[in-house]
């Protein structure tokens, strides 16, 4: 082999280490614009959107609104996903309170697999004077897996419920630790997340299914590495 085509080789290796490292596939997609829709077997539908960032005790954190829905047109939740896939969730607002938690909520210890369980332990503090409220303890649990229809299609998912979770009590109504309004019955399995999706299905209120969505992509050429070789023979 020449010199020039080794460095040929050594070229197209490292644009395939570089396409592989951009195309990471988190289980829950963070970019400006990225939408879900999800409906309820009456009808009711409940839009997740990414709008923006902002930071979270000097953390960097996306912002994910949920315009229109009946139930949570109020809530701005705070999340981030880390470098190894990890989805953490950092706190959350509605129209005049809110709570942010530090370290965050780890909501998915990647890669999720079933059985696995984990716990988180934080402080949670008052949004808007960041008064300390408590430390409390949330333990995680993948209780199902498999694939899942729903309105979008079929999915791979893992469903991850919480163990007794804790609920914030105000004005006489009941949220989870991600601000979102809760009733009684509260199920064992709460979220299916579904790689490169997010979530496909989930619980508060009430049980609401993905019905489409809408998540911005980076092209990456995919090359394996017989490919690679086949182009030096």
């Amino acid at each position: 082999m020449d010199n020039r085509t080794l460095a040929r080789m050594l070229t197209l290796v490292l644009l395939l280490t570089a396409g592989l490292a951009s195309a990471q596939v988190d289980y829950l997609p963070l970019a400006t614009g990225n939408t879900w829709n999800y409906i309820t077997d009456a009808g009711l539908y409940e839009t997740r959107v990414i709008t923006g960032q902002t930071t979270v005790f000097d953390q960097d954190a996306w912002v994910m609104e949920y315009p229109g829905s009946p139930w949570n047109d109020v809530l701005d939740q705070y999340w981030s996903v880390a470098d190894n896939g990890d989805v953490l969730f950092h706190g959350y607002w509605r129209e005049d309170w809110g709570r942010v938690y530090d370290p965050p909520l780890l909501v998915v210890d990647a890669p999720l697999e079933l059985g696995q369980a984990w716990s988180t332990t934080v402080d949670s503090y008052a949004l808007p004077d960041l008064e300390y409220l408590s430390t409390f303890t949330i333990f995680y649990e993948v209780s199902e897996a498999g694939t899942y229809d729903v309105p979008a299609g079929s999915f791979e998912a893992f469903g991850v419920g919480t163990v007794e979770p804790p609920v914030v009590e105000k004005d006489g109504r009941r949220y989870s630790v991600y601000g979102e309004l809760m009733v009684p019955g509260y199920r064992t399995t709460s979220d299916w997340w579904s790689l490169g999706v997010g979530l496909v299905q989930y619980v508060h209120v009430e049980f609401l299914q993905l019905e489409s969505y809408q998540i911005g992509t980076v092209a990456v050429q995919d090359h394996t590495w017989s490919g690679v070789k086949s182009l030096f023979e």
